[in-house]
């Protein structure tokens, strides 16, 4: 995997009925999307989210699938497999926090994101539309009590390589860019 991050002169904006549902979740707030994909992800910035403004974007070379087949080898990951996706995520992650403006509010509206949200939050809070940073950090939590003890898997932690992946790079991407909370879409794409 390479660690350079390269604009992405071709990413479509979102049609305007979806960019009016994402202002009404974050307000005036500064708006950023992720979207994995398997060989890679994109970053939507919107320092304006109901301006007129295209986004900026940018193309990660951290790909969903590169992640859980080559670093966690298609299984669950243990310690060692956790923390060497640890490292390959913050080195991707750490230069794109710069262009993160201060107080923005990361939507998911990524089909897997957005279900590892949902699993941040629990079934006690299905109704709302917010996870805190501390939601994933617990959910992170239990994954890696996981991969201490992989013969015990914890029914809390979603159970497949690809949304362990997604929840180390959903922890990553709070805590290196700042972020306090995410959003979910309610009609999440992909």
């Amino acid at each position: 995997m390479s660690s350079s991050v390269s604009l992405d002169t071709h990413a479509p904006r979102p049609p305007a009925a979806t960019l009016q549902r994402w202002q009404r979740l974050c307000g005036d707030q500064a708006l950023v999307c992720l979207h994995l994909f398997a060989h890679s992800s994109q970053v939507l910035i919107y320092a304006q989210p109901h301006g007129s403004d295209a986004p900026v974007a940018l193309q990660l070379p951290l790909g969903l699938d590169l992640l859980a087949q080559q670093v966690f080898g298609n299984r669950m990951p243990n310690e060692a497999q956790l923390e060497h996706g640890i490292m390959l995520v913050e080195d991707t992650i750490m230069p794109v926090a710069t262009q993160i403006p201060a107080h923005s509010m990361l939507l998911l509206n990524d089909r897997l994101l957005h279900a590892v949200g949902r699993s941040a939050l629990g079934r006690a809070q299905a109704h709302t539309h917010s996870v805190r940073r501390e939601a994933v950090e617990t959910l992170f939590n239990l994954l890696v009590m996981q991969a201490m003890h992989p013969q015990v898997p914890i029914h809390d932690v979603p159970q497949t390589p690809q949304a362990a992946a997604a929840l180390l790079i959903l922890r990553e991407v709070l805590h290196h860019w700042q972020l306090e909370s995410v959003l979910l879409d309610d009609q999440p794409s992909g």
